[in-house]
């Protein structure tokens, strides 16, 4: 089951005992994604948490007198940031606490895990916090891809940026083109925003267009890999480009968009 759709299954379930809701598909399910459920009951000042919670070296049953029981293998710090944003959520009179923490595991040194916690927040007729359950998601290698992904694409820019390498991207849905800035003058359109397609090919020289239309037809509905040198034409200058691009489909086989350079 796709995390996504476990945490709107779980958020829109009548509330369940941590002991009796991991025998559940969808918390054995959780369990699997390195997940655990959690029940801090402030009125009987106890924190309850999921079996896999001890493969962080959590307890499964501490007492608690307030929210700060979630965040305490937290590092001080970043314990700090976690607790403003619960008391936002809590005084601002939100329904749900959803946030990425840090936490440190007995054994494993200075390296950190990390966390996404999600909990209802529930609330007496005065409108006092009396209770917080929740799920637990360990994302730590989802955060370390997404940080590899974030220098890949950094070097990415540099070393199109130094090579004087336009990137555009066709979205094949919405009929636009999203482009970075060098992309965007030499066509001499707008920059850091999305464009219609007939803007570009507006600017297209009246010779080479037709060429274009057939090219970019044939890897939309054949696959072909694109590559093209065309003249644009835009305001007194008239310019020679040289593009490729590559059709990308999207899980049923379905073609999405066209991402070049």
């Amino acid at each position: 089951m796709p995390i996504l759709r476990l945490l709107r299954s779980w958020l829109s379930r009548p509330r369940a005992e941590p002991a009796q809701a991991e025998s559940l598909p969808a918390e054995r399910a959780l369990s699997a994604a390195d997940g655990f459920l959690f029940e801090l009951d402030l009125l009987a000042g106890r924190l309850r948490r999921g079996e896999p919670a001890a493969r962080l070296g959590l307890s499964r049953d501490e007492p608690a007198a307030d929210i700060t029981a979630l965040f305490r293998a937290v590092p001080l710090p970043q314990r700090e940031a976690a607790l403003r944003v619960a008391a936002q959520a809590i005084t601002g009179g939100g329904a749900v606490l959803d946030l990425e923490v840090p936490v440190a595991v007995a054994g494993e040194g200075d390296a950190l895990r990390h966390l996404r916690i999600v909990g209802r927040l529930a609330r007496d007729g005065g409108g006092r916090l009396v209770r917080v359950d929740g799920l637990c998601l360990e994302i730590t290698e989802a955060r370390r891809a997404r940080r590899a992904l974030e220098r890949v694409s950094t070097r990415f820019q540099l070393a199109a940026d130094a090579g004087r390498l336009g990137l555009w991207e066709l979205d094949l849905r919405n009929q636009t083109v999203i482009q970075t800035d060098l992309c965007a003058s030499l066509f001499g359109m707008p920059s850091g925003e999305p464009a219609p397609v007939a803007a570009y090919l507006e600017r297209i020289h009246p010779d080479d267009r037709g060429e274009v239309e057939k090219a970019f037809l044939a890897t939309i509905d054949h696959g072909r890999d694109l590559g093209l040198v065309f003249r644009v034409v835009a305001g007194p200058r008239l310019r020679w480009v040289r593009t490729a691009g590559r059709l990308e489909r999207n899980d049923s086989g379905r073609a999405v968009r066209v991402a070049g350079v």
